[in-house]
Formats: C-alpha cells, structure tokens, sequence
C-alpha cells in the first residue's frame, strides 16, 4: 500500500474522543508495519534475534533495531561520510525517537545494545582520572575530556566541552524527547534563542558557530545521534510550533511498536554470551580503530556508490517524486514531502553504516587480514545490494512517522473539542447553550425546556471528561 493511501486511512478513521483514541491504544496492535531486522548483517542475525525473543528479553524488534542503528552509527563516528552527489558527504548521525507506553522496555534495550559503547566511555573515564590526577583544579578543567555520553546539559556545556573535544562525535542521551522540544520552545526568546539552529546544523553535520563568554567556539564539522523516547498519548506536543507543517519533525526516525504492552519479565533467562560477544567486539572494533583525535587535520574517508547502486537509488527518488506530485490534497502532498523529504538523506547514511558493518565484519573475522599494514579503505564501496536494505528500513520509517502524525492529529481533534468548550465558557454561555453547541446547534430559537435540560445534561458529562483528561486546562476555572 502506498504512503499516500494509507494517508488517506488514517484521516477517514481518525479518532474523534480521548476514550476512543485511548481503547484505541490500549492492548491492541497499534501499528501493522513490521521492522525489517534481516537488512542487518547475516552475523549478527542470532543477535538481534535473541533479543527479541519471546522466551528472553522478549524485545519489540523496531526498538532493538533504532538502537542497532544508534550504536554503530556511533561506533563508526566521523571516521567515515558518505559520498553523494551534492558537494559535501552526508556523516552518520541519527536522530530517533521510540514511542511506546510507560515500562515497554524502551530504555533498557537502549541500555542492552549500548553496553559496549558504555565501557569504553567508562575506560575513557579512567583515562581522564589517571592523566589528570596531578593537575590543578583550572588545568583539569581545561583537560580536553574524551567521552561518548552527554545526557541532559546546557548547550553551552555541550558545545563547549563535549562536542569541542570530542571530533569522532557522541550520543545526547534525552529521557522524554517532548521536554526536549518544549525547553527550546521557552528558550526562543533567551539568551539561547539559536539552540533550535544549532541542533539543525548538528543533524546536517555542517559547521557553526557559538560564542561562550568572551569567547567564540567554531565546530567545523559536527557528529552528534540524539535519540528519546516518548509515549503515544502525548506524542502531539512534538508537532507544537508547526514542526509537522514545516516538517523538522521529520528528521526523527520513529519506531512505533506493533503491540502496545509491558515488558516481559523472565528472572531465570540468561543471555548467551556467545552471541553479544561478537557484538560488543564488533562494536569496540569499529570505535577503537577509527580514530579521529582533532577536527583540523581529519580527512573524512568515504563511502560511494557504484553504478548499479545508484540506479536503484534514482528509481525510489523517482517514484517518491511522483507518489508526491500526483497528490491533488495540498495537506497530504506537504505531509507526504515533509516525511520523505527528510527522510532521504538517511539512505545515504543507511547505506554507509550498513555497507562499512558488512566491510567490518568482513575483516574482523579474516585472520590473515593484517590490519596494521592494510587498514581502512581511503574509499569503501556500497552496493546494490546496501542499497536495498536502506531502502527497506526507509520504507519502514516512513509509515512509522505517518503512524505517529495519525497520533498527534487525534490529540489535536481533541484538543480542539476542549478549547472550543473553554471558549463557551469564557463567553459566559449557559450548561444547556454549551451542550447544544457541542452537539453541532447553531440555531437557538424555538429549543424548549426539555431539549435544553437534555443539552445541559451533555455539557455537564463533557465537562466532567474534560476535566479528568485535560486538568491543565481547567485549572482556576469555574
């Protein structure tokens, strides 16, 4: 089914009460598009299928697969870009959200697969206590600290300490993803009023500029993967501000679970070692022998492209070209190029990671591959079939972030619902002209005693469930 019909689903059946929204959600198979785990490489298949597997951890695939994602896109860093054919190479950072309700296991997947990138910042750590154990306060402070971690922090920090010291790149760990939205939003008219800039420079890679003090920070390029969670009940608070219409939003790749549900818990289950530990050594392979120690003197090298590649890649940016420009709805056309607009430059990124994965596997299970003398290519070529499997996990992400749109317009609607009520309210309406009004009565005259005690009666429930499901909105109120 195209993206443009299931576009089409969606606004035929959107939800028109909380209540509904909510059964909706609950306990039922919220999204039908299932994660395409097999475009990871063959080796580490019995990996990432162990976890999520019903008798373990019992995972839900989308969410391993974002995380997979993550740490080997940080793992490799800005040793690597890809080659396209713009003028500068598109670097590995990702942006992703996972939504799903409260103890799905969003953050212990997160913490599972990322366990070998938390060594090493742990062993970077040591490093820093050992180097710096005979030094003053001030030249501590000024100790350029390597780390692979930064969780909740002020730009400034970030910019000034983390991402100043730390070229090859890093993750920015955030808890709920809409507090991260919703504390640019209060800084737009602060001293900070550019963080909303720099992060959009961050996702493109592209220099900038901060000043900090008396002082100006210039980052030539930037590495940085930023992923969160959410859940699905308030997921609309991401589409404040037009992110949906001017499509920011769409830079997240959502995954989206495909049934909704706790985590499973299995005291007794013991993963097998045998099989994460091709993972952490793949992990810490790839991190330790791509090193990038300074942004001045690094040259990326890069991956391309061959032909047969390309072809496949000119035919999907040929028909997404046309799914769009046939759409005759102007909302469904700008929604339909917002997703996969900004969803196109991560087949380039896709491809690399997946293509410099399969290369380092490749190699790591070579003995005779004598990597001090060979190392890495100057240029490492991706293939048809690399291209493929980005295009496989394309096509997921893009459902799932229509999936999430659906989420956010229905909370909407009933916002709506509740705004108009506060709005009869302010204008001193009575219960029963309330009632009527929501009920769709433009019309007053001629309605008698019972029809109006009937439509004060609805106003009466309504306003009950408004208030148990939006009290923000009724605070002070009468």
């Amino acid at each position: 089914m195209s993206l443009n019909q299931l576009y089409k689903d969606f606004k035929a059946h959107q939800h028109e009460t909380k209540e509904e929204l909510q059964n909706a959600i609950d306990g039922k198979d919220l999204f039908q598009e299932e994660f395409p785990s097999d475009v990871f490489p063959k080796r580490l298949m019995p990996y990432i299928k162990e976890l999520s597997s019903e008798s373990g951890y019992a995972f839900d695939p989308a969410f391993v697969g974002l995380s997979i994602l993550k740490t080997y896109a940080t793992a490799i860093g800005s040793y690597y870009a890809f080659k396209t054919h713009f003028e500068d190479p598109v670097m590995f950072q990702l942006f992703g959200c996972i939504v799903g309700i409260s103890s799905s296991g969003k953050s212990i997947v997160e913490k599972t697969i990322q366990k070998p990138l938390k060594q090493i910042d742990k062993e970077l750590y040591k490093d820093f206590e050992t180097q710096t154990a005979n030094m003053t306060s001030e030249e501590k402070n000024n100790y350029k600290i390597k780390t692979i971690y930064m969780r909740s922090a002020h730009i400034q920090t970030m910019v000034g300490k983390v991402m100043k010291n730390n070229p090859k790149g890093f993750i920015r760990a955030i808890d709920e993803i809409s507090e991260f939205f919703n504390a640019i939003d209060a800084k737009k008219s602060s001293a900070d009023a550019g963080e909303g800039e720099i992060y959009m420079s961050i996702f493109n890679g592209d220099a900038f500029s901060k000043q900090l003090s008396n002082k100006t920070i210039n980052i030539p390029f930037t590495m940085m993967t930023m992923v969160g969670s959410t859940q699905p009940t308030v997921v609309h608070r991401m589409f404040k501000n037009d992110r949906g219409t001017t499509g920011f939003i769409y830079r997240f790749l959502f995954v989206v679970p495909r049934k909704n549900r706790m985590l499973k818990q299995n005291i007794f289950y013991k993963f097998p070692e045998e099989l994460s530990d091709l993972h952490s050594k793949l992990v810490k392979f790839l991190y330790n022998k791509m090193p990038v120690d300074d942004y001045e003197d690094h040259e990326f090298r890069l991956v391309y492209m061959n032909n047969e590649a390309k072809k496949v890649l000119q035919k999907y940016f040929d028909q997404s070209n046309k799914e769009v420009d046939e759409t005759n709805d102007i909302v469904l056309a700008n929604t339909l190029s917002g997703i996969k607009g900004k969803l196109s430059e991560y087949i380039y990124k896709f491809t690399g990671i997946l293509a410099i994965m399969d290369y380092a596997l490749e190699i790591h299970d070579n003995k005779d591959y004598n990597f001090q003398l060979y190392g890495w290519p100057q240029e490492l070529e991706s293939t048809e079939d690399h291209v493929n499997r980005a295009i496989r996990l394309i096509n997921y992400f893009e459902r799932s972030a229509l999936e999430v749109t659906k989420m956010a317009t229905d909370y909407v609607i009933v916002d709506a619902q509740v705004q108009l009520y506060l709005n009869l309210v302010k204008s001193g309406f009575p219960m029963w002209k309330r009632g009527a009004t929501l009920k769709g009565v433009s019309d007053f005259n001629g309605l008698n005693d019972k029809k109006k005690a009937e439509y004060a009666a609805y106003a009466y429930r309504q306003e009950a469930k408004y208030k148990q499901d939006y009290p923000e909105h009724f605070k002070g109120k009468r």
